[in-house]
C-alpha cells in the first residue's frame, strides 16, 4: 500500500515531525506529522477527519496525532518507529477486530489514568465502571449499554463542571489533561451521543504538558494494546488478560 511505503520511508529518512501536521526540516526535505505521512490529505487539510476508515478508524487517526505529539523527546522516536512498525498490519484488522482493540486500548489507558481521578464530581466510580466494561468487552466483543450510558452522563457532568470552572480536566484532577484519556473520553463519549465533549479533545491539547512521564507509559500501553489486537487471533487469546496485565505493570510508576 502507497501510504505504508510512505510512512516508512519518512521514517527511516527521519522526517517525521511532531506538534505541526506539515513542515520542512533543515536541509530543505518535507517533513509530516505520523498521521500526515501515513495519510498526506490528513496534512494538507489539517485534520483528521479525511483519514478513511479503510486505513484506520477516527478514533486511531486521533490517537496517531496524540502518540506523536505527547511522548517526551528521550522516547519520542522509539515510539514513531514502533508505531511505524505496527502500522504495516493495520491492514490485518477488520471492522470487528479495530472495534475489540479500541476496547483494548480504553482499558490499557483508563488503568493508567484512574489513580489520578479523584471524586470531587463522583467520576471515579464511573471511570472504574467503564474501565471494567472495556475489559469485558475484549472478551465478548461489544460494550454494555447501560454501563455505556453510565459513563457517558458521568463524564458529560465532570466535562460541564470543568468547563464552567474554567479548565476542562474532565475528573477534577487538573493534571489529568496531559494523559490521552482526555482525547479517547472525548472520542468514547462523542460516539455515544454526548456532543457536547466534541472539542473537549482539542481543548485539552492546550493544557497538558507534553513529555511527561504518564504520556510516555501511555503511548506505550496504547501501542501494546494494538500489538495484542494483532496477535491475539493468531494466539487465540480473547480474554484480554494480556492487556490488564500490561497496563497495571504501568500504574504508579
Amino acid at each position: 500500500m502507497m501510504e505504508m511505503m510512505n510512512l516508512q520511508k519518512m521514517i527511516t529518512e527521519r522526517r517525521i515531525t511532531r506538534k505541526q501536521w506539515t513542515g520542512t526540516d533543515a536541509q530543505g526535505r518535507e517533513t509530516a506529522c505520523l498521521l500526515a505521512a501515513l495519510h498526506p490529505p490528513c496534512g494538507t487539510e489539517e485534520s483528521t477527519s479525511v483519514c478513511p476508515a479503510s486505513l484506520m478508524p477516527q478514533w486511531m487517526a486521533a490517537l496517531t496525532v496524540w502518540i506523536d505529539d505527547a511522548p517526551s523527546e528521550s522516547h519520542w522516536w522509539s515510539v514513531v518507529e514502533r508505531y511505524g512498525a505496527l502500522a504495516q498490519r493495520f491492514s490485518e484488522l477488520d471492522e470487528k477486530r479495530w472495534e475489540r482493540a479500541s476496547y483494548r486500548v480504553g482499558a490499557a489507558i483508563l488503568w493508567i489514568v484512574l489513580p489520578v481521578f479523584d471524586d470531587e464530581w463522583g467520576c471515579r466510580e464511573a471511570v472504574a465502571g467503564m474501565l471494567a466494561c472495556y475489559e469485558s468487552a475484549v472478551a465478548t466483543g461489544e460494550i454494555d449499554v447501560l454501563a455505556r450510558a453510565k459513563w457517558t452522563a458521568a463524564a458529560s457532568e465532570a466535562a460541564g463542571a470543568s468547563e464552567a470552572a474554567g479548565a476542562l480536566d474532565l475528573a477534577g484532577a487538573t493534571y489529568l489533561a496531559e494523559a490521552a484519556a482526555a482525547a479517547w473520553v472525548a472520542w468514547a463519549a462523542e460516539a455515544a451521543g454526548a456532543a457536547d465533549l466534541s472539542e473537549a479533545a482539542e481543548t485539552a491539547e492546550a493544557s497538558w504538558p507534553a513529555g511527561s512521564a504518564r504520556a510516555d507509559r501511555i503511548c506505550d500501553a496504547v501501542l501494546d494494546a494494538i500489538e495484542q489486537e494483532l496477535t491475539a487471533e493468531k494466539d487465540g487469546d480473547d480474554n484480554g488478560n494480556e492487556t490488564r496485565t500490561r497496563a497495571r505493570d504501568t500504574v504508579g510508576v
